[in-house]
C-alpha cells in the first residue's frame, strides 16, 4: 500500500504539470514461446465449463476478478470512450467514466497487483475546441492512472499533427506519461521525429511486454482523402508497417506481445491470421456493448472492450502456470466503482478550462432554420399563463439549470461542486437555444448568466421553436394591428403535435445515453399543457 500511494502521489503532481500544457495555444494540421489463452489452447478446442454460456447479457458479479491469484502483471485494456470522461449520459447509474475506472485500478493495485494500462483510442466526439481540451485531460489522467501506451484513431489525428506531436513529444521526454504508439502512422514524412514510436517495450515486475498500435487501412480514406497533402500527415499500409514493428519488436525478445488494433474487426481478425504471433490484441470498431467472450484467432486472444467507456478488459498474465492468461470484461457500474480523487481533480480542472476561454461565448453561432430567435419563457408565460404555470411546476422549469450546478456528481463530500453551467455539452439539454445532438449554440440562444438569464431552464423555445417572431406579432396585434396572414402562420409556427413530441422532439435529449429509462408515456403526463390562454 505504501508504493500505492507514493504512486499516486507521484502521478498528482504529474497531472499538474500536465495540465498547464493546456493553457498554451493548439495548433491544428492537418518469436519466445507462445503463451496460452485461458480461452482455449487453439481455435478447435472447446472453451473451458465456466466459460460456456448463453451469450445473453450477464448483469455484473460482485466481486472482480474473483477467484484469480496474483498475476505477474495484470494489463487494462480500455479503448472508444468517444469524450466520456464521465459515465456515459446524465444518469450516474449509467456505467463507465475516468474516475471509476481509477477505482478499478485502485482496487487492483490495492491486492498488491502489477498494472499496465493500455489503450486503443477513440478518446473524442469530434475535433472541436472542446474536444482539443478534453483530450489533453484524458491524457493526462491516463498518465496518472498508470497508461503506459495508447495507439492513434481517426479521432485522435483529425486533432492535427502538430498538437499530437507537441502531446507525443513530451511524453516521449517524461517517464510515466502515456505515450502515443502506432506502426504505420507517420508526422511531418519522417519517423526520425519519434512521435508515434512504431512499438513500445513495458516493462513492469520484470515481465518485458511488447505494444504495438496500428491503424486500419479503411480509416485511411476516411482521414485523408485522395489526392490530399500527406506531407504532415501519412498513413502507410498496415501489412508492411506491422512487418516492420514486429522486426523492431522482437529485438528486444517480451515475453508478452499485444496488438492494439485502431481497424475494424475484420482487418484486425486477417491482420492475427496473417501475423499469429500475438498473445492478445484488442479491436475497434465493434458494438457498443459486448458481452461475449473474447475470440481466439489462432492462438491470438481477440478482445473487444467496447464503446464510451463504459467497460474495461483485466488480462492477468500468469507465467508460471499451464494457463498463461486469465480475462475479465469489467463493468463500470455504480454499485461496484467509486469516485477517485484523482479524477475528480481532473473533472474539476476540466470545466475550469472551458470556463477560463469562455468556449459557451467564443464558438460560433448557428442561425437557427426558423429564421428568428428566442426572447425566454417569462414572455411566453404573458399570455400562455397556464402553460406557464404548469411548466414551472416541472423539472424542465424548476431544476434542469440548477442540476448543473448543484448535480450528483460533485465530488467528494465537503468538496465544492463542480459546476457544469460553461460546459457547452450539459448546457445544450439544460439552456435554452442550443441543438442536443450536434452541441451548437444557436443565435440568440443561451450565452451566459449575465447577458440571457432569461434562457435558462429547458425552457418553451427549445420545444416549440424561437419565439421572437410570434412575440413581436402579438405584442402587435395587441396594441392594435390587424390580424394579418403572418400573425397566423406566426402561430402555427410554434404549435407542436403530442406525435412530433414523441417522435422528434423529446428523444432529442431523452436518449438511450442521457435516459435509459425514458417512458414517453410517463413524462408526458408531467409536462403535458394543453391550455391555450
Amino acid at each position: 500500500m505504501d508504493v500505492f500511494k507514493y504512486q499516486f502521489s507521484h502521478h498528482t503532481c504529474l497531472l499538474i504539470c500536465l495540465s498547464l500544457t493546456l493553457l498554451t495555444t493548439i495548433s491544428l494540421s492537418g518469436c519466445p514461446k507462445t503463451n496460452t489463452p485461458s480461452s482455449g489452447t487453439d481455435s478447435a478446442q472447446k472453451l473451458p465449463e465456466d466459460k460456456q454460456k448463453s451469450s445473453a447479457k450477464q448483469p455484473p458479479t460482485k466481486e472482480i476478478v474473483a477467484g484469480w491469484s496474483t498475476p505477474k502483471v495484470a494489463l487494462i485494456l480500455s479503448g472508444e470512450i468517444h469524450g466520456y470522461l464521465e459515465p456515459c449520459g446524465c444518469s450516474e447509474k449509467q456505467s463507465g467514466g475516468m474516475s471509476r475506472r481509477g477505482d478499478l485500478f485502485t482496487k487492483l493495485m490495492a491486492k498488491g497487483w502489477p498494472v499496465v494500462g493500455l489503450d486503443l483510442g477513440g478518446t473524442l466526439k469530434n475535433s472541436r475546441r472542446q474536444s482539443q481540451i478534453k483530450f489533453r485531460i484524458i491524457h493526462a489522467a491516463m498518465s496518472g492512472l498508470g497508461y503506459d501506451a495508447m495507439t492513434l484513431g481517426p479521432e485522435e489525428l483529425a486533432l492535427g499533427a502538430d498538437n499530437l506531436f507537441t502531446l507525443g513529444d513530451s511524453a516521449a521526454r517524461n517517464p510515466g506519461q502515456t505515450q502515443l504508439v502506432s506502426a504505420n502512422v507517420v508526422f511531418f514524412g519522417t519517423r526520425d521525429v519519434g512521435v508515434p514510436v512504431q512499438m513500445k517495450i513495458v516493462e513492469e515486475n520484470d515481465v518485458k511486454i511488447g505494444v504495438i498500435g496500428i491503424l486500419g487501412d479503411s480509416y485511411k480514406k476516411e482521414i485523408i482523402p485522395a489526392g490530399a497533402d500527406e506531407s504532415l500527415l501519412s498513413i502507410e499500409a498496415m501489412t508492411p508497417a506491422l512487418e516492420e514493428a514486429i522486426a523492431k519488436m522482437d529485438q528486444e525478445a517480451p515475453s508478452v506481445k499485444i496488438l492494439l488494433s485502431h481497424a475494424r474487426p475484420d482487418e484486425t481478425r486477417a491482420l492475427l491470421t496473417k501475423f499469429p504471433i500475438f498473445d492478445a490484441a484488442m479491436t475497434a470498431g465493434g458494438i457498443e456493448d459486448p458481452y461475449k467472450d473474447p475470440e481466439l484467432i489462432g492462438k491470438t486472444l481477440l478482445i473487444e472492450v467496447g464503446q464510451k467507456g463504459k467497460k474495461v478488459g483485466v488480462l492477468g498474465y500468469y507465467p508460471d502456470q499451464d494457463v498463461k492468461f486469465r480475462y475479465e470484461l469489467v463493468e463500470l457500474d455504480s454499485e461496484r466503482f467509486g469516485k477517485t480523487r484523482l479524477m475528480e481533480e481532473q473533472m474539476r480542472y476540466y470545466q475550469e478550462i472551458l470556463k477560463d476561454e469562455k468556449l459557451v461565448e467564443s464558438e460560433p453561432a448557428v442561425p437557427h432554420p426558423s429564421g428568428t430567435t428566442y426572447v425566454g419563457s417569462e414572455s411566453c408565460g404573458e399570455c400562455h399563463t397556464k402553460a406557464y404555470a404548469k411548466w414551472k411546476t416541472t423539472k424542465h422549469g424548476s431544476r434542469s439549470f440548477e442540476d448543473l450546478i448543484n448535480n450528483n456528481r460533485n465530488g467528494f463530500p465537503g468538496d465544492p461542486p463542480i459546476s457544469r453551467i460553461y460546459d457547452p455539452e450539459c448546457l445544450c439539454c439544460h439552456a435554452t437555444g442550443w441543438e442536443p445532438q450536434e452541441v451548437f449554440r444557436y443565435e440568440g440562444g443561451y450565452l451566459n448568466l449575465s447577458e440571457t438569464p432569461h434562457l435558462t431552464a429547458q425552457g418553451c423555445e427549445n420545444c416549440h421553436g424561437p419565439g421572437k417572431r410570434h412575440d413581436d406579432l402579438e405584442r402587435a396585434f395587441k396594441n392594435g394591428a390587424e390580424k394579418s396572414d403572418e400573425l397566423l402562420a406566426a402561430r402555427q409556427e410554434v404549435k407542436r403535435s403530442r406525435a412530433t413530441a414523441e417522435t422528434q422532439m423529446c428523444i432529442q435529449c431523452h436518449d438511450n445515453e442521457n435516459s435509459p429509462k425514458f417512458n414517453y408515456e410517463k413524462y408526458w403526463e408531467e409536462v403535458w399543457h394543453p391550455w391555450k390562454d
